[in-house]
């Protein structure tokens, strides 16, 4: 059975695998634990690392990374969760893709996120989506692998699919350019997984269609 993210990475590896990241979990929790403290220090400094597109057209080109330091939580305890949740999801990530492909993977999202902030003008103040869009490949690949939510065990996959629930509150209450970044961001998603779902429903429907001539 193929990969659910599709041979096709397979060959571009072998063909551009120089552009791995390793430690990218390390570096990603690093940079939250930085601008947390940064925050704490200078809550102001929030406002001179986000993804602004018009400073970044005025040189502050550091904003196309720094933006993913804005903290994902201001509360001491949420934040300790978040950042082990993000370094644990990265890892985890990691050892099921390699280097290759998780770094691929969180900079389809990443490309898109900058793209969207220079084409349209708009501010991006979290990298939230982008790390959302881990866990839902972590859902994907390991559904039944659970985590201890207020000491009680629960399933990735159903941690998913509230987040994705959440993801569709937020697309459908927002303006309509947040809902046009809302549905960009998780291209990476669709790149990696969209022929693999596509696969998966003309399979289920072709044993429907047997299952339903055997009958007749």
């Amino acid at each position: 059975m193929s990969s659910p993210e599709g041979r096709w990475l397979d060959s571009l590896e072998k063909k551009i695998g120089w552009f791995a990241l390793a430690n990218l979990g390390l570096f990603l929790s690093a940079l939250q634990v930085f601008g947390y403290f940064a925050y704490l220090m200078n809550p102001e400094i929030l406002t001179r690392i986000s993804l602004n597109p018009q400073a970044i057209l005025s040189g502050e080109i550091w904003r196309v990374i720094t933006f993913l330091a804005i903290p994902l939580d201001r509360s001491p305890l949420f934040m300790l969760l978040a950042v082990w949740f993000l370094y644990f999801s990265v890892n985890l990530l990691e050892s099921q893709w390699g280097e290759f492909k998780t770094t691929f993977y969180l900079f389809i999202a990443l490309l898109i996120t900058n793209l969207f902030a220079l084409f349209t003008g708009v501010e991006i103040g979290s990298f939230r989506y982008i790390e959302l869009s881990i866990l839902f490949a972590l859902a994907t690949l390991f559904p039944n692998v659970e985590l201890l939510l207020l000491f009680f065990p629960v399933k990735l996959k159903y941690i998913g699919l509230f987040s994705l629930a959440l993801i569709i509150y937020e697309f459908i209450s927002s303006d309509v350019l947040t809902r046009y970044y809302i549905l960009l961001v998780y291209t990476n998603y669709f790149v990696f997984f969209g022929g693999h779902g596509f696969n998966t429903l003309i399979q289920a429907w072709r044993r429907w269609n047997y299952k339903r001539n055997t009958k007749n």
